[in-house]
């Protein structure tokens, strides 16, 4: 029960600080006064508590909304932040890849959906590099979806 009164209470005081900084108005605290912050604010609770009570299970939605909040801050504050998929698998990636280090279950499936995410984010600027670099790639390249199937039906029938 203490521990839901934790989370609960950083909530309550992470919300208080988002609206009594909205009412007051000053222009530098006003650039981080969006609905990202919210989801920053929820994410950062749940990371607290899991520092708190060594919860590994809280590490994947708090470091999902924490990032989330940070990724969608970027997207309205910069121009040249990307707002695609591979940003988003790439910060759920990064919550399993903690909560897999931590609790010690699951590395190969969340290094894998890490290295995907990766090729994601940066898939047009090596395939832009490799053309002007005169290599050209197979039509096998493109096939790399049905691959990912594969492994991930090979992986749910694999016995343990």
């Amino acid at each position: 029960m203490k521990s839901n009164t934790f989370f609960s209470a950083i909530i309550l005081i992470g919300f208080g600080l988002y609206f009594s900084l909205a009412q007051l108005d000053v222009a530098i605290v006003q650039t981080f006064l969006y609905w990202p912050t919210l989801l920053c604010i929820i994410g950062l609770a749940f990371l607290l508590q899991f520092f708190k009570s060594n919860n590994y299970e809280l590490i994947l939605p708090g470091i999902i909304l924490f990032g989330l909040g940070v990724h969608f801050h970027a997207v309205l504050s910069f121009g040249l932040w990307q707002n695609d998929l591979g940003i988003i698998l790439f910060i759920v990636s990064l919550g399993l890849l903690l909560q897999s280090l931590k609790s010690r279950n699951g590395l190969v499936v969340s290094l894998m959906m890490f290295f995907l995410s990766i090729f994601l984010v940066f898939n047009e600027s090596v395939l832009s590099l490799l053309a002007t670099l005169g290599i050209r790639l197979s039509i096998s390249f493109s096939l790399w979806p049905f691959l990912l199937i594969a492994v991930g039906i090979i992986l749910l029938f694999m016995k343990k």
